[in-house]
């Protein structure tokens, strides 16, 4: 792997948080320093580029600008794309410090800003979906944070839905996780389907919907920490806080149900991260507790698979320096490929191997011999 490259950040300061994706060759960056905005960078030119002059360099490491920088952007947390829609979705937008010059009047937390990149990659369109008055409209605070406002989302997960709800067949679907809630809202028609939380809910992140449409898998960043009275908001619960991953039906996208919660008790106390569901296995990132694969049963709860701990600094929340440390997220790239990060110990790659397939290679082996 070489490193062609360092994007400086759009007001050239460190962040402890960025976020990218990759739309055909342009990646799209934000970050959760003030005035970032968002970097557009258009990635075919690193296979020709040329090394600046030393004064430019970093390490011995080209300094490359962005294409472009939209500006009108304060900070912002997170990116959606939408590939089929050819659009890319900045979530948890944040309004620049002078409040000029804001794309669509960006309200704390309460916009989904979206870039049309179909037709220009490098200089799109700005429209945004204001969610104020349909998402937390009650302005709930997280349990564990007391931080949140109407509307914020921080994650989510688009799709073109073609699920058992016909209701909805080929609408542009968007999952947004957004602290308190979960909503489900159709890009196409401009409307909230719905919203659904769970009983304690602390800190809801993160989740991926099953390839068939009729599951979303979900994780809360801050439950275990609750769980085992690591916050003080929580203290008293006295029990390990394991890794916990959250299961809904949403075979009717209006009134999804909870299934039940998932808690990894083979996993040491940690909290999860991220996590992606691809064919019948999810691929979860569970920061102290390294690299996790499961397998979906038919009753749609999970069973541990596979683990791989990429720090092994710790093992119990509460008594880690750094609870936040370890395996950042954990990206399949096929059901034998995936990819994990870490802040602290880069990138590792897995290979996933069917444990029948591996015991049969090995009779084989033993056969031969």
């Amino acid at each position: 792997m070489d490193h062609s490259g360092s994007l400086g950040e759009g007001n050239c300061r460190d962040a402890f948080w960025r976020d990218m994706k990759i739309y055909g060759d342009v990646v799209y960056i934000v970050s959760e320093i003030d005035d970032s905005g968002v970097q557009i960078y258009d990635l075919t030119q690193l296979d020709t580029l040329v090394r600046p002059d030393p004064g430019l360099e970093r390490g011995n490491v080209s300094r490359i600008e962005p294409d472009n920088f939209i500006n009108t952007i304060g900070r912002s947390h997170n990116v959606v794309e939408f590939t089929e829609r050819g659009e890319i979705l900045i979530v948890g937008p944040y309004p620049r410090e002078d409040n000029n010059t804001n794309a669509c009047d960006v309200v704390v937390g309460e916009t989904v800003v979206v870039l049309d990149v179909a037709s220009n990659p490098i200089n799109p369109t700005i429209s945004c979906i204001a969610l104020g008055d349909v998402l937390n409209e009650d302005d709930r605070e997280p349990y564990a944070l007391t931080n949140s406002y109407p509307g914020y989302v921080h994650d989510g997960h688009c799709f073109v839905y073609s699920g058992p709800d016909s209701r909805y067949s080929g609408n542009d679907i968007c999952v947004f996780l957004a602290e308190t809630e979960i909503g489900i809202y159709n890009m196409d028609s401009g409307s909230m389907i719905s919203t659904f939380s769970y009983e304690n809910a602390t800190y809801v992140h993160q989740g991926w919907v099953t390839e068939d449409f009729k599951t979303l898998y979900a994780n809360d960043e801050q439950d275990e920490e609750c769980q085992s009275g690591f916050l003080e908001q929580c203290e008293g619960l006295d029990q390990p806080g394991h890794p916990n991953t959250y299961a809904f039906d949403i075979t009717d996208l209006e009134v999804p149900k909870f299934i039940n919660v998932f808690k990894n008790t083979n996993a040491h106390p940690s909290i999860d991260h991220n996590l992606y569901a691809i064919g019948k296995r999810i691929y979860s990132a569970n920061y102290e507790a390294g690299a996790w694969v499961y397998a979906i049963q038919e009753s749609r709860e999970l069973k541990d698979l596979a683990f791989f701990d990429i720090s092994n600094e710790c093992d119990d929340i509460v008594n880690c320096a750094d609870p936040f440390g370890g395996t950042w997220t954990h990206f399949p790239f096929s059901s034998t490929l995936s990819m994990a990060s870490n802040g602290y110990f880069g990138l590792h790659l897995f290979q996933i191997r069917d444990i029948e397939v591996l015991l049969r290679e090995i009779i084989d082996l033993i056969d031969e011999h």
